[in-house]
């Protein structure tokens, strides 16, 4: 059985969180293989993990339709190629890409796969991800037709199901579950653990894309954090989340701090979730670095950039520990309180490892539910 994995990658470390969760699950099937775009990373970095490549190329028209006509199938299987009429189902695992921030591009793209797809018998399931807001009608009407091609659509928070569900066609397969990632545990090298009273600081490039103009403000909160931390005797790390655009921050952050800092940055996402489980507490912007946190109980405050981030944070039951970017200093020294309190951290930690069970719990049922579709 072949089955393509959609919306993965490998820079941003969320997405290949959740490609190893979606590989995790599948463990201990051999009939699968799982099949990805020609541009999901680099060759080495699929035959890594073993993945396939589906045998089309979008953006050579029709002459990219003809290949898997000219390549015979032992051909094919020869070179780790598999044609899009061989592939029985479609997850897709993009996490947050059909909503006006990105515009009507990635919708398009998944709806001519899916599309494809479809005319080949194939079962698809959107995996937890948020959706929307679709005030561009063009992209809404595109939005509306991905929902219909699937079986099973999957919102992470109760603000996506309601972009989903409003924005019209039918939606009785669209339900709500949480970031698969809850179920990948971590992995800690031996001697990779943080030290003592560390507090992980995870930056996000997409906040200074969402508004350039807030690049001051958001160097200068993490300046303040920085320095408050210091103050109450812990050690700001820098962890990475993202290899390529959050390591161009890294200066700008030493620069707006007036100091170095710590930096860490690991190629594996696993690993990374192991780390992160060892700090005292996280500062972070990066989503997947948040749901790393929290699903291993460990108390974190959160900026970010769209819903999704205040949703997960509802979800854990501390809204009060996600701030917006204009916060002022007293709300941001506030949060910093709490989690650096230890009688307090105690209290944070536990609701939140009760918290964290319960969505494991979730994604667990949600799992149940894309196998009986896929398999009967």
């Amino acid at each position: 059985m072949n089955i393509e994995i959609r919306g993965v990658g490998f820079e941003n470390k969320g997405a290949e969180l959740m490609l190893r969760a979606i590989l995790a699950h599948y463990s201990g099937r051999r009939d699968i293989r799982f099949v990805v775009s020609a541009y999901t990373g680099t060759y080495e970095q699929r035959a890594r993990y073993g993945l396939y490549t589906r045998l089309a190329v979008p953006r050579l028209g029709l002459r990219g339709r003809m290949l898997p006509l000219v390549l015979h199938q032992s051909y094919r299987r020869r070179y780790g190629l598999v044609a899009p009429g061989e592939i029985s189902a479609v997850l897709d695992a993009s996490g947050y890409a059909f909503g006006d921030p990105w515009g009507e591009g990635p919708a398009r793209g998944a709806l001519r796969d899916f599309r494809e797809a479809r005319r080949h018998g194939a079962r698809i399931a959107l995996l937890p991800q948020a959706f929307g807001p679709f005030g561009d009608a063009r992209l809404r009407h595109l939005y509306v037709q991905i929902k219909g091609t699937a079986d099973l659509v999957y919102a992470r928070d109760a603000v996506s199901y309601r972009h989903a569900v409003t924005c019209g066609g039918r939606s009785d397969h669209v339900s709500v579950a949480p970031d698969i990632t809850h179920l990948v545990e971590g992995h800690l090298p031996e001697g990779r653990s943080l030290p003592p009273h560390s507090a992980a600081i995870v930056p996000n490039s997409m906040i200074l894309k969402a508004d350039r103009n807030r690049a001051a403000t958001y160097f200068g909160m993490l300046r303040s954090v920085c320095d408050h931390l210091i103050r109450r005797g812990f050690t700001p790390i820098l962890l990475l989340h993202e290899q390529r655009e959050d390591r161009a921050l890294v200066a700008r952050i030493y620069e707006a701090g007036g100091r170095p800092l710590p930096t860490i940055c690991e190629a594996d996402p696993v690993v990374l979730k192991g780390i992160l489980g060892t700090a005292t507490l996280v500062f972070a912007s990066r989503y997947h670095a948040l749901v790393a946190t929290l699903s291993q109980g460990v108390p974190a405050a959160a900026v970010g950039w769209a819903h999704k981030y205040d949703e997960l944070f509802s979800d854990y039951g501390i809204p009060r520990l996600c701030l917006p970017l204009n916060s002022d200093r007293r709300r941001v020294n506030e949060t910093l309180e709490l989690l650096t309190d230890d009688d307090a951290r105690r209290l944070l930690t536990k609701g939140i490892a009760e918290r964290a069970e319960v969505n494991r719990r979730k994604v667990r049922r949600m799992w149940k539910e894309v196998d009986q579709l896929l398999f009967g």
